[in-house]
């Protein structure tokens, strides 16, 4: 409401998704089972669990048996029963996704470790693997390395065989918790209050602060973002970055935190207690929270598909939870895991509803206007929001861990494929690849997809983004930044003006966001500091960002390479007290991106007066333009252009969890779609209705990136920017088209393409004139000895600077030529002004 002419389709829309929402739909959360009662159910405490690749869950007791389970929580068989007591049970992982490890590890309190093959057999006994128990065994990421920790304080690398490596770390107690960074090159454990996080190289130095107040019994390590999650006797959970950072701490609970994992997606987390199983996201707060009657939680594991977690309990249960209660929305439409295997969709404005029934289970959901792509457990569906009733099946062969649609397209990553890109009809287009690439880290936050461009950052060096054509994989080139890369993002429209392209955001590993252009030589620029999150606008070229508790609006980010001078007069920022350090921007959007407007022209003036919102599907009228006499106006439809209000909303997750919503002003886009359509005229009178300095500053920048310099003098001027409406008019006074052309990109500056198109046009006095005039000694002698022309001249004005300046030579190039070429004042004048002359004989000044 308190936005401007807001459409009445779009306020409706907004209205009864909020009524939907307060309505006793229960959000996302664990729809949890125990297993039945009788002979199934282990008779001890369960202390220890492990899901394969193929979908079966093992788990193991002190009633010293070993059992196999179903995806659907269904007891399969009695794998064996052993006469030890075990204290955890870990599958060996496949490293290529394509089949499970045929071996499993299982601890024991006597000090040893047991390797068991699929069939019950015990493979290896190593039993002196440590002093006391063995709290932990952790396969690494990679499957080739086995951890075990210990009562003795000591944690020990093992080879896949069960062959002794060496000592990782020592402690002095015993260490209750332990696991793998997601490059398998670091180990974080705990020791009484305190996590410690130890490389594995030699030379490195461990990481060591208090963590809780009162003995840690639980961590786990995001195997995507890298954050740690811990719990401990003071009844709290905690994560953390991995230089022991705090980023969230939980409000204590009843009993102590006995279990916590992440799961494979790195998007949420489970949190085992007392009677208590929670589910976290991946910023901390809680989606849900169940209480079964089931005792202690003392061990969690998800499924690989990141769809269902199960609880080994200590009254002897085994519980299964199912995640349910998905719900993705775009547009009108808004789609909702309403059991395992149903998503209901919903149009909010008419009431369309659609129950989609799928023979699996959905483990993935992404909509966009147009399809509505789910993901089961052995399908991919490809629904077109247009008729839901036809959808196009793919069988999948792997988990798939990522979707992104853009454009004709769209992107997944599966454990056996790796990165696809497949139409909505379900055909495979390409697979991009490269050395090192890991298709289980692969995330929203490493991958930005755009309809002709694909980044990726090389997991082997996170400093590099690797750019891919998606419909033939080849590669485009690379991308190289100074610091790690944390998260990317692709601008979705090109840049409206002439020598455009695609613009890449990213935010580097001290949280610093920098904007490079994809094509042509890579110039990284940082926009801000202390940046949390970022998005590109879906329907126009701005850029917003949460950064240091501000809501950032970059309306024309292009202007840092056009004129960096205006980028704070382009930038809207808002103050965001309550978003919090974990704050996630969700979309950065239109309010209506399916409505058509109907503009309606003054004919006095030209201005916007009024608009009103119809849907695509009434027809245009088939006059264009009906002229009401008695008001004196034009009533003109334009079908070919979204709302007016498209690009207005910025949708952004606070760091407890809660959905805001922010606004940006209409009228850039506005500005900015006149622009493409090289309406200049429209876009000044836009902008002399509206009377604002950010718009006028936003028009500047795209009339120097589109070469108008008409339109640029009276954007400087109505900004009050005198020295550069003087340039501008200097510029169109110029004789050639190239002369102009150059001092536009010295305006930008780019002096080597400047002093490029000067000498490309054979104008060479002009070049070498130019880098004289940026005290560029050596570039303007380059220019001239290539050409062997006008040396004299350079040294002439070499001469003139030392003499004024009161210096000495110091250019080696320049003290050479002192003594071969004798400097004469006025043939250097005569020759200068037949250059003049050649110019203005070529004609086109102010063209």
């Amino acid at each position: 409401r308190n936005e401007p002419n807001v459409p009445t389709g779009a306020v409706r829309a907004a209205c009864v998704r909020l009524s939907r929402r307060a309505a006793a739909q229960p959000p996302m959360h664990l729809a949890v089972r125990g297993c039945d009662p009788g002979d199934a159910r282990h008779g001890d405490i369960v202390t220890g669990l492990s899901w394969s690749n193929a979908g079966e869950l093992l788990t193991v007791s002190d009633d010293h048996k070993v059992r196999v389970w179903s995806v659907d929580g269904e007891p399969v068989q009695q794998l064996s029963e052993v006469s030890f007591y075990c204290t955890g049970l870990l599958w060996h992982p496949s490293a290529t996704g394509r089949a499970q490890g045929d071996v499993f590890v299982v601890g024991c309190t006597d000090g040893s470790f047991r390797l068991i093959s699929r069939q019950g057999r015990v493979e290896k006994v190593e039993a002196n693997a440590h002093e006391g128990a063995v709290t932990c065994v952790r396969w690494s990421r990679d499957g080739a390395s086995l951890a075990t920790a210990g009562e003795d304080g000591l944690i020990k690398s093992w080879s896949r065989t069960g062959m002794f490596r060496a000592n990782l770390a020592a402690s002095q107690g015993t260490v209750h918790a332990m696991c793998w960074s997601p490059d398998s090159d670091q180990i974080l454990f705990s020791y009484e209050r305190h996590l410690i996080v130890r490389p594995l190289q030699p030379s490195s130095k461990q990481t060591q602060w208090k963590a809780h107040d009162a003995p840690v019994l639980c961590c786990d390590w995001n195997p995507v973002t890298g954050f740690l999650a811990s719990g401990g006797e003071d009844c709290k959970y905690r994560l953390w970055d991995a230089y022991g950072r705090q980023l969230y701490c939980s409000a204590p609970v009843e009993y102590s935190i006995s279990a916590i994992a992440w799961a494979p997606s790195g998007q949420y987390f489970a949190v085992g207690s007392f009677n208590l199983l929670r589910l976290c996201d991946k910023a901390g707060w809680s989606y849900s929270r169940a209480q079964p009657a089931c005792g202690s939680v003392f061990a969690l594991a998800w499924t690989g598909d990141s769809t269902q977690v199960t609880a080994g309990c200590g009254e002897g249960n085994v519980l299964f939870a199912q995640l349910v209660g998905r719900e993705v929305s775009c547009g009108p439409w808004e789609a909702r895991q309403t059991a395992a295997d149903v998503v209901t969709v919903v149009s909010v404005l008419d009431g369309q509803r659609e129950e989609l029934q799928f023979k699996d289970a959905v483990t993935e959901l992404s909509l966009s206007a147009a399809h509505l792509i789910v993901v089961t457990a052995t399908q991919l569906c490809i629904h077109a929001t247009s008729n839901f009733n036809t959808p196009h099946v793919v069988e999948l062969r792997g988990t798939v861990s990522l979707l992104l649609q853009s454009g004709p397209h769209f992107v997944m990553v599966d454990s056996v494929g790796g990165l696809q890109v497949l139409s909505y009809t379900g055909q495979l287009l390409s697979q991009p690849r490269f050395a090192g690439m890991r298709p289980s880290v692969l995330s929203p936050l490493s991958v930005a997809y755009a309809a002709d461009l694909l980044a990726v950052v090389d997991s082997a060096d996170a400093k590099v983004v690797r750019l891919f054509e998606p419909l033939t994989a080849r590669q485009l080139g690379t991308l190289q930044h100074h610091l790690e890369v944390e998260s990317v993002a692709l601008s979705q429209l090109s840049v409206a003006t002439k020598g455009g392209g695609r613009r890449l955001a990213l935010i580097d590993r001290n949280r610093d966001l920098y904007v490079t252009p994809t094509e042509g030589v890579q110039e990284m620029v940082k926009l801000h500091t202390m940046v949390d999150t970022v998005a590109w606008n879906e329907e126009n070229g701005s850029l917003a960002a949460i950064a240091d508790g501000h809501f950032v609006v970059w309306y024309y980010p292009e202007c840092v390479f056009v004129d960096r001078d205006l980028l704070p007069s382009t930038t809207l920022r808002q103050p965001t007290p309550d978003v919090g350090r974990s704050s996630e921007l969700l979309d950065f959007r239109g309010i209506a991106p399916r409505h058509q407007t109907r503009i309606v022209y003054s004919l006095e003036a030209g201005l916007v007066l009024d608009y009103a919102a119809f849907w695509h599907h009434n027809p245009p009228s088939a006059q264009p333009f009906q002229i009401n006499r008695r008001r004196r106006y034009i009533t003109r439809v334009l079908t070919a252009l979204p709302s007016d209000h498209a690009g207005t909303r910025a949708t952004v997750r606070r760091s407890d969890g809660a959905v805001v919503t922010y606004a940006a002003s209409p009228y850039h886009a506005m500005v900015e779609r006149f622009v493409g359509a090289a309406a200049w005229e429209s876009a000044l009178r836009l902008c002399r209705y509206v009377k604002s300095h950010q718009l006028w500053a936003c028009l500047a920048a795209m009339a120097v990136a589109g070469k108008e310099l008409h339109t640029a003098e009276v954007a400087y001027a109505a900004i009050e920017a005198a020295e550069k409406l003087m340039f501008m008019a200097h510029v169109k006074e110029l004789p050639t088209p190239e002369a102009r052309e150059a001092e536009l990109l010295l305006f930008r500056r780019k002096r080597a393409e400047a002093v490029q198109v000067l000498v490309q046009g054979g104008w060479i006095y002009r070049a070498i004139k130019m880098c004289i005039r940026c005290f560029a000694w050596e570039a303007a002698y380059d220019v001239a000895r290539a050409h062997a022309t006008h040396l004299d001249t350079v040294l002439y004005h070499r001469q003139k600077y030392l003499q004024e300046t009161g210096r000495e030579e110091t250019l080696p190039k320049l003290q050479a030529l002192v003594g071969s070429i004798q400097v004469d004042e006025e043939a250097i004048k005569q020759r200068v002004a037949k250059e003049k002359e050649r110019e203005l004989a070529r004609g086109g000044a102010g063209a």
